[in-house]
């Protein structure tokens, strides 16, 4: 055997050690990434399913120096969060009451950017498990009527279990 022939052998087997090595290493990559990106308890995929939830909506308001309050129960509700960013809410006791929305999640102040009907908001989730969420929302405003000052309020709670 010829001593070129000896080192391309010897150098094709060394070689082919590196390259099984290098796709073992990817595909032990490729594995991570997938666990990572599906992973459930990312609170995003968490709020993938449908959930009833109860709505409560509280309005203060201030005209001059007379301030009222009052809570409504908006009633019980079911939101389908699903995976593109979309959803549907249906009224438990009123079929006929529905609608489409869009939802962007983030993660980084723990927001949820809602569209529905023209209207947004941002909710603020307080908890969100596999199976519970607790979100609120809430606005401000300023003005005057007649010159009297008026500032009102809102703060909407949301809390829910999921149902699938």
């Amino acid at each position: 055997m010829s001593e070129g022939l000896f080192f391309f052998c010897i150098f094709a087997l060394v070689k082919l050690a590196i390259m099984k090595k290098v796709f073992a290493l990817l595909l032990a990559l490729l594995a991570v990434l997938m666990l990572t990106a599906c992973n459930k308890n990312e609170p995003q995929n968490r709020l993938i399913g449908t959930w009833e939830v109860s709505v409560k909506t509280t309005l203060k308001a201030t005209l001059g120096e007379t301030t009222g309050e009052k809570t409504y129960d908006e009633g019980v509700w079911y939101y389908t969060f699903y995976k593109e960013g979309s959803g549907r809410m249906v009224k438990v006791d009123d079929v006929d009451n529905s609608s489409t929305f869009t939802y962007m999640y983030h993660k980084e102040d723990n927001t949820i950017d809602y569209v529905s009907n023209e209207k947004s908001f941002v909710w603020e989730i307080d908890v969100l498990t596999n199976d519970t969420f607790f979100f609120h929302t809430s606005s401000t405003s300023v003005s005057s009527i007649l010159g009297l000052p008026v500032s009102s309020s809102s703060q909407s709670t949301f809390s829910g279990k999921k149902v699938k």
